[in-house]
């Protein structure tokens, strides 16, 4: 009878607090795991910290908040913990553990991030859509001026081509999706626009992960294979070459939530030798910049990539004697040009991310198109346009942003930057692209512009400069809005 209430009131208590305190103590030898997500870390805490104004050493009032933040992201076995949590809870409840992962069907998993287009959320405006189109044609028309192609594709969302493995409490709103508003204004455009949802939508097998957000080496290589078609160029047929599956493939949503899951699933592998090299070592394909040679291959191409480009990068370099593809974002298609311009420019971007899109303009310096465009000599009255000019550091080109007339902003709207030299009488005219960083944060995205000029093969000599804008036809110049002078 001691003994057991001995158990209760000592033993047990100590036991408890022992286990309890197991995650702390044990923290150097089995803690500082690698987090399952970028949101899963926390720096260790600082007693004191430095100004960065002043330079002034003080206590951290935060110190303790950040070790709390620490120690719940770096305990012993917090991964273990953390998959066995996601076990239970996918188990008896059917739900993710982790905010962005969806938990489909059979095993099914859906990056977070993709709802909005999924339910039509948080969509971009149709002057939004008609501005990256808009964006997208004077980037393929800049480029061909230099005798370069120019081919644009959207990576879909997983859900987007298989909606019959996401939950059914979840109704797809296609017809509202910046995806599908997008394709079909790029339809009726002369964009070279490789359309992969059809592409996808042909096929009888799957072709993106279970358990990844991706698209699987076999959907990598079916892109690939289109994108070329669309520039003419000659590419190898996947179809055709052999291959096995293995079963050693782990998804990126998969390891969110069962960090320490020894579970596979298969990923295709094709018996074909690739000739092309890494420039300079890399960590993975997801690397911001990477170079590659291929001496058994002719041509370049530059590609504008993000996530999705980790599969299909290696099916590209395959196929080009040299390859440069970034991650960067805004695309600085200027890589494309210099003494030995590449012969494509590829343009990939996931379908939740084309907002990108109107947001910021590429830094690809604009083609003076004066002699083909009938500039008119009356300014038109002030409509509230805004223009600033500064000196790019990052680019060395010449950065103009502003803000356009919006009783002048429409659809179909065209819009070029004006110098003009009273001095010698002569123009040079700029196309603009129309994205929201010229606009601000206090105006609406659908006004702002942006530019970049090569200002090295203008005359010397002060400019004004005004915004000239053409809707149906109807050319109108603002007044003279800033000043430039060309060293």
């Amino acid at each position: 009878m001691q003994s057991g209430k001995l158990w209760k009131r000592r033993i047990f208590p100590a036991l408890f607090l022992i286990f309890c305190l197991c995650p702390l103590l044990l923290m150097p030898l089995f803690g500082h795991q690698d987090a399952e997500s970028e949101e899963a870390s926390a720096a260790p805490p600082r007693l004191l910290v430095t100004d960065p104004d002043t330079g002034r050493t003080s206590l951290n009032l935060d110190f303790f908040s950040e070790a709390g933040d620490y120690f719940s992201y770096n305990f012993a076995f917090r991964q273990n913990l953390v998959t066995l949590g996601a076990e239970l809870r996918s188990a008896l409840f059917h739900t993710s553990a982790q905010d962005n992962v969806v938990e489909g069907r059979d095993g099914w998993l859906f990056y977070g991030s993709s709802m909005d287009d999924y339910l039509g959320r948080e969509t971009m405006s149709d002057l939004q859509i008609a501005e990256a189109a808009y964006n997208l044609q004077l980037t393929q028309d800049t480029l061909k001026a230099d005798g370069i192609s120019f081919v644009f594709a959207i990576a879909p969302n997983k859900n987007s081509l298989y909606p019959q493995y996401m939950p059914t409490c979840f109704l797809p709103q296609t017809e509202m999706r910046n995806s599908t508003r997008l394709r079909k204004k790029l339809a009726g455009s002369s964009v070279n626009f490789v359309d992969l949802f059809d592409l996808f939508e042909q096929e009888n097998r799957v072709l993106y992960h279970r358990t990844e957000s991706h698209w699987t080496n076999e959907g990598a290589a079916l892109v690939c294979r289109a994108l070329l078609n669309a520039v003419g160029r000659e590419s190898t047929d996947y179809s055709k070459i052999s291959g096995n599956y293995r079963q050693d493939f782990q998804g990126d949503l998969f390891r969110m939530l069962y960090p320490t899951s020894p579970r596979r699933e298969e990923e295709y592998y094709y018996d074909k030798e690739r000739t092309y090299t890494y420039d300079e070592e890399i960590d993975s394909t997801y690397d911001p910049m990477i170079n590659t040679t291929n001496p058994a291959k002719d041509g370049s191409v530059v590609m504008f990539r993000d996530s999705f480009g980790n599969s299909l990068l290696p099916f590209v370099a395959d196929e080009f004697g040299r390859g440069y593809f970034s991650r960067l974002v805004p695309w600085d298609v200027s890589a494309a040009l210099g003494d030995e311009p590449a012969d494509v420019v590829i343009a990939e971007l996931v379908e939740r991310n084309l907002s990108e899109l109107q947001e910021k303009a590429p830094i690809l310096p604009a083609v003076d198109v004066a002699s083909d465009v009938d500039i008119p000599e009356e300014e038109c009255a002030d409509g509230g346009e805004t223009m600033a000019a500064e000196e790019d550091e990052d680019s060395g080109y010449l950065k103009i942003t502003g803000l356009m007339d919006p009783e002048r902003t429409q659809e179909n709207t065209k819009t070029w930057i004006c110098f003009y030299s009273p001095e010698e009488e002569l123009h040079y005219l700029y196309p603009a692209y129309h994205v929201s960083e010229g606009a601000g944060e206090e105006n609406p995205a659908e006004l702002g512009y942006a530019a970049y000029v090569d200002t090295s093969d203008m005359v010397s000599g002060d400019y004004e400069l005004s915004l000239v804008t053409e809707n149906g036809g109807e050319m109108v110049r603002s007044r003279h809005l800033t000043d430039y002078t060309v060293q």
